[in-house]
């Protein structure tokens, strides 16, 4: 399993997740390579970011069991390549 198996899981995982806290109004916009581009309430801010990054995590650890998954979370007004 490579990289797009990691992010396929992660991304059915983040919208579960966004889909049992409506209250969020957190949406996936959209994937690029390996990243996942959301949007949501800037008051759940803290929530979302951490969310992300377990579920992301979540994934990684599904396919790889005996490394570490680490990942990094950004939060921004807007992405930039």
């Amino acid at each position: 399993m490579g990289n797009a198996s990691i992010t396929k899981r992660a991304l059915v995982n983040v919208q579960n997740a966004f889909f049992n806290h409506p209250e969020w109004e957190a949406k996936i916009l959209t994937t690029i390579h390996d990243e996942i581009l959301t949007t949501h309430h800037c008051k759940y801010d803290d929530i979302v970011v951490k969310c992300v990054e377990n579920e992301m995590i979540k994934a990684g650890e599904y396919y790889v069991k005996k490394v570490p998954m680490k990942v990094d979370v950004q939060l921004g007004k807007h992405w930039i390549h």
